[in-house]
């Protein structure tokens, strides 16, 4: 009689699919007694027939610290299978695949409900771009203020990545406001109103020099001198700010020329030269130009240096920098 977990008599890898279904007991009390065959023939199954039995071990409850181990031992798809579920697993074997795993393994993980905060910290080391969309999409997942942080940086170049950390309702304040090219219209009108709530009118430290080189860079249409004067005066790279102020609504323009206390006629002109612009959008020029003042302009302009600047400190000590931050510029 056939063990029904018994590998098939063909090559690896070369077994056709039809006979998958059939060959993985379909209900828990089948699966419960045929527990001892698994576990004998697991190690040397295929590929395709383990990936079936650990979705149906899964379903079933049943899924043992010793079948743990087995299917991680394989480092195949059925791994995949208990790495990306809520099976139990011990926080050191987590964390040790999720340190040097493959990268498949490691975005597996990332799907987990459970993770710690250790766990957060070293998916996101491994700087993978798939990771960190699983990570911001996770929202049943508490992230530390650290981890937010990270996110929220590699996301101010990343529009689609900035989408999913934008849909996060612990995102601070600052952080979504470093995002504010990248957010919906009624995120942006949002943003805008913390800033005005929030923002303060002190004094900029403005010479009278760069005041004429803002304005001689507007009436001659110079948009790299622009930037660069921008750039200085806000403390964002001039790399960065060039890109971002290239979106479509010309928005973030207008947000740093009024933090350069620019006056009005020449923030029209500045915006309207710009063949992307969305006249009437809502969260574009417009609303930017009637609701936002002087102090709530750079106040969001300091959220995104405060976002492109380097990290001076490791990951897991910087949730108290960033509070102080907020404090400070708020």
């Amino acid at each position: 009689m056939t063990n029904a977990f018994e590998a098939p008599r063909v090559a690896y890898g070369s077994e056709p699919t039809a006979f998958i279904p059939a060959a993985v007991p379909q209900s828990s009390g089948t699966i419960r007694r045929n527990l001892d065959d698994l576990i004998l023939h697991l190690p040397r199954t295929s590929e395709a027939v383990a990936t079936v039995c650990a979705k149906k071990l899964v379903q079933a409850g049943l899924v043992t610290p010793h079948l743990v181990a087995l299917f991680l031992n394989r480092q195949d798809r059925s791994s995949l299978v208990i790495l990306s579920e809520d099976v139990s697993i011990s926080s050191d074997t987590l964390h040790r695949f999720a340190r040097s795993g493959s990268p498949l393994m490691a975005r597996a993980i990332a799907a987990r409900h459970d993770l710690t905060e250790d766990a957060i910290s070293l998916l996101l080391a491994r700087k993978d771009p798939v990771i960190d969309h699983i990570l911001a999409e996770q929202s049943g997942v508490d992230l530390s203020v650290a981890a937010l942080e990270v996110l929220a940086r590699r996301a101010v170049d990343h529009p689609a990545l900035a989408k999913s950390v934008l849909s996060r309702s612990d995102l601070t304040p600052v952080m979504r406001a470093a995002l504010f090219v990248h957010a919906s219209p009624r995120q942006r009108i949002e943003i805008l109103a913390v800033a005005n709530a929030l923002g303060t009118s002190k004094p900029h430290l403005l010479v009278g020099s760069r005041i004429d080189d803002i304005r001689l860079a507007i009436e001659t249409g110079n948009a790299p001198a622009l930037t660069e004067c921008l750039a200085t005066l806000h403390g964002v790279p001039y790399d960065v700010l060039y890109r971002l102020l290239g979106e479509t609504s010309g928005a973030l323009l207008a947000l740093a020329l009024i933090a350069a206390e620019t006056p009005v006629h020449l923030i029209k002109k500045a915006c309207l030269s710009s063949s992307f612009r969305r006249i009437g959008m809502p969260g574009g020029v417009d609303d930017v130009l009637e609701t936002t003042h002087t102090g709530a302009a750079r106040w969001i302009m300091a959220a995104h240096a405060k976002m492109v600047a380097p990290v001076k400190q490791p990951v897991a000590s910087n949730a108290r920098n960033l509070q102080e931050v907020e404090r400070l510029i708020a």
